[in-house]
């Protein structure tokens, strides 16, 4: 069971190009602004550019869609503090282009903002099957003398111990999540 990186997690907001909606926005300053980040393909990319952007006050929301590798920003002001910020990270973002945010965006944007709380009980979930696996198969690889079945508790261990610090993580100053974010990554 190996597990592999990026995919089927993706938050889409979908843009309509009415002019009316752009301009009642353009007014109060809402802009959707478009990433291509070409090696980010896992949580933990994703965890390292929501901590980078963490600071930012102007940032309403972000939507990841790492299958496709694409960040969307809907920010007040200007994208480019958002910008350097996203290069410096090293990940080979870059902007595509930002338009003047609809009322729907604006809407959608807020609603996947308030789904990270479910994304909280999802980890729990992932952290303890993760740990109850890895215990069943360490005793039967013990029992079976069976290296596969070890290695593959052992790969299970990792996933845990992955979700267990996203976990801790969570409710913790920006420095300590930044600390997490790369052990994270070191572990995986």
């Amino acid at each position: 069971m190996s597990k592999s990186c990026g995919g089927a997690r993706g938050d889409d907001i979908t843009y309509t190009a009415d002019t009316d909606m752009q301009s009642s926005s353009e007014a109060s300053g809402i802009s959707v602004s478009v990433y291509i980040v070409p090696k980010m393909d896992c949580p933990s990319e994703e965890r390292m550019i929501r901590l980078a952007l963490n600071g930012f006050e102007e940032i309403r929301a972000l939507s990841f869609d790492l299958s496709n590798r694409r960040l969307k920003v809907v920010h007040d002001g200007e994208v480019e503090p958002v910008t350097s910020k996203l290069k410096s990270l090293g990940l080979g973002a870059s902007l595509q282009e930002t338009v003047a945010a609809n009322p729907e965006t604006i809407k959608a944007a807020e609603f996947s903002t308030a789904s990270a709380k479910q994304e909280s009980g999802a980890l729990r979930w992932l952290l303890g099957i993760n740990a109850l696996l890895f215990v069943v198969e360490m005793t039967a690889g013990l029992i079976a003398q069976s290296t596969g079945l070890i290695g593959e508790s052992l790969d299970n261990f990792a996933d845990a111990a992955v979700y267990g610090l996203a976990l801790y993580a969570v409710g913790h100053s920006v420095k300590m999540q930044v600390r997490a974010a790369h052990l994270a990554g070191v572990l995986q």
